[in-house]
């Protein structure tokens, strides 16, 4: 998977030995990104090399190995334990501060001992913003689809203008076209 390779490429340039990614209070949309899967309470451990594990809760583990993009997924019993014995060998680990809050910090830091943590949230910046075949196909396929209504919805102003009295139902319109 592109995605995950160009992230490893940037972990490697960085020193970094892996990231943890995760979706707890609050969810990260690079979880999302790299996962296809917008999960919560759900762990991404991604190597500099290697294979990417993806960590989740018994509810979702059917889901996620049904669905997500990543190819290793593991059930978690005991996450920080679990967490601590994948990142065992790791000392640099890249996190993205922009989606943890205060408790999880505390708490990674008091289960995972003896590692540098590491901010990525630029790495993972970088990464999306370069856009693969089947992303910029999305794109415009989004794009056409919202000309489409955008065209409809001027057409339906001029012949139904007595059926959008305000805002509400233009974005009301919009919605349902949408659909």
């Amino acid at each position: 998977m592109r995605k995950i390779e160009r992230f490893q490429n940037e972990l490697k340039k960085k020193r970094i030995d892996a990231a943890l990614l995760m979706n707890t209070a609050i969810k990260d949309p690079n979880m999302l990104y790299f996962t296809a899967m917008e999960l919560e309470y759900c762990f991404l451990m991604i190597p500099k090399e290697g294979e990417a594990i993806f960590l989740v809760s018994a509810l979702e583990y059917e889901k996620a190995k049904k669905n997500a993009l990543i190819k290793s997924v593991q059930q978690y019993k005991n996450l920080w334990k679990e967490i601590g014995i994948l990142l065992k060998n790791k000392k640099k680990i890249g996190v993205n501060e922009n989606y943890v809050t205060i408790a999880t910090e505390k708490s990674i830091k008091k289960q995972i001992k003896n590692k540098k943590f590491i901010a990525v949230q630029e790495l993972c910046k970088k990464v999306r913003v370069i856009k693969e075949e089947e992303e910029i196909e999305c794109l415009k396929r989004a794009t056409a689809i919202g000309d489409r209504i955008f065209s409809e919805l001027v057409k339906d102003l001029k012949t139904s203008r007595n059926a959008f009295q305000t805002e509400k139902d233009i974005a009301e319109y919009i919605d349902k076209k949408a659909k």
